[in-house]
């Protein structure tokens, strides 16, 4: 038995358009954010685009693992 690869149907000319206007909408809301370099390719077919910028800190992101740590090491102490 031979299963394919890629189950299911190929998205739409319109939806794959909707998505990329998703996705450029998404990157106009991020300060500083800014597409690189536009379209190459086909549209429904394989495209890149490329994006520059950095994604904002959401909460609880962005600590570094000696910080975890010491929140683990405060957490336990209090539990005890």
């Amino acid at each position: 038995m031979h299963v394919a690869k890629k189950a299911g149907r190929k998205a739409n000319k319109a939806e794959c358009e909707d998505v990329l206007g998703r996705i450029r909408g998404a990157v106009d809301a991020v300060a500083g954010a800014r597409e690189m370099k536009g379209l190459e390719g086909k549209v429904g077919g394989f495209c890149t685009v490329l994006f520059q910028g950095r994604a904002p800190q959401v909460q609880g992101q962005g600590q570094s693992a000696g910080g975890q740590k010491e929140k683990q090491k405060v957490e336990a102490a209090s539990a005890g």
